[in-house]
C-alpha cells in the first residue's frame, strides 16, 4: 500500500534541501553570520580586485574565509552575491 505525499510536501522538502546545499557547501569551512557596519561596503572579485557589486549598510552576510592577514573577507550575502570586503567593513 503506497501513501500518497502532497505535491506542496514535496516541492517544500526539495526547497529546504536546496536551500541547505545552497547556504553550507560541500567542503566549505565553518561559516559565520555578520552584518556589514560600512554606510556602502565595495564587494571585490578578489581580494584589492575589481568591484562586483555593493553592500547597503546592515546587510546580512555570511563569511566564507579570511586571508591570513585578516584584512580580506569572502562573503556571501543574502541575494547571492559573492566577492570580498575589507574585514573592518564588518560589524
Amino acid at each position: 500500500m503506497t501513501i500518497p505525499i502532497p505535491q506542496a510536501a514535496v516541492a517544500l522538502a526539495m526547497t529546504t534541501v536546496l536551500a541547505g546545499a545552497w547556504a553550507a557547501p560541500a567542503g566549505a569551512a565553518q561559516t559565520h553570520v555578520r552584518t556589514t557596519c560600512a554606510r556602502q561596503t565595495r564587494v571585490l572579485s578578489t581580494p584589492g580586485g575589481l568591484v562586483v557589486g555593493f553592500l547597503a549598510r546592515g546587510a546580512p552576510v555570511l563569511v566564507l574565509a579570511r586571508t591570513r592577514n585578516h584584512y580580506w573577507a569572502e562573503v556571501r550575502a543574502v541575494h547571492s552575491i559573492v566577492g570580498w570586503i575589507h574585514n573592518r567593513d564588518l560589524c
